[in-house]
């Protein structure tokens, strides 16, 4: 997962559901057109995200969305980012009235990313602090030892 992508996912999960349009335009935009919503709409289509606005139906035999929908996807989502009213972009057009808005919520592959996230990050603090611990105690038995063997030697 690209950089942008944990940002606007961790933007989503610790709101647990945002308005459309805020992340929609509040995104960083190289190209300020539909490409723009391409790790957007991957992380809908991977269920990592869900969005209460009208998707497609999908394209594949299993009810899957596709990677090809995520061309609709995309294009609908910058008729949302232009503003609200009706928008229309590339053959996409949509129509939100005054104070309505579609919203983005964590969905559950989201909630398994940010809990296996922190799950590493615990373990690998257990681990430098075991490490840390280790190193201590070898260093302070060393220290002992060689104290040690230095006063049955001198005698």
């Amino acid at each position: 997962m690209n950089r942008q992508q944990h940002d606007v996912l961790k933007y989503i999960y610790e709101r647990n559901e945002v308005k459309a349009r805020a992340v929609l335009i509040d995104m960083d935009r190289r190209y300020n057109d539909h490409r723009d919503f391409y790790p957007l709409a991957a992380l809908l289509i991977e269920g990592y995200i869900g969005f209460t606005g009208p998707i497609p139906k999908a394209s594949s035999q299993d009810g899957a969305s596709s990677h090809i929908d995520a061309y609709y996807i995309v294009r609908l989502f910058q008729c949302y980012s232009k503003g609200p009213g009706p928008q229309s972009y590339d053959g996409i057009s949509i129509f939100i009235e005054q104070g309505k808005d579609s919203a983005f919520f964590i969905a559950a592959k989201g909630l398994i990313y940010f809990h296996e996230r922190n799950e590493r990050r615990k373990e690998w603090w257990t681990v430098a602090g075991l490490g840390l611990v280790s190193a201590i105690i070898a260093g302070c038995a060393t220290g002992w030892l060689a104290s040690t063997l230095r006063l049955t030697g001198a005698s």
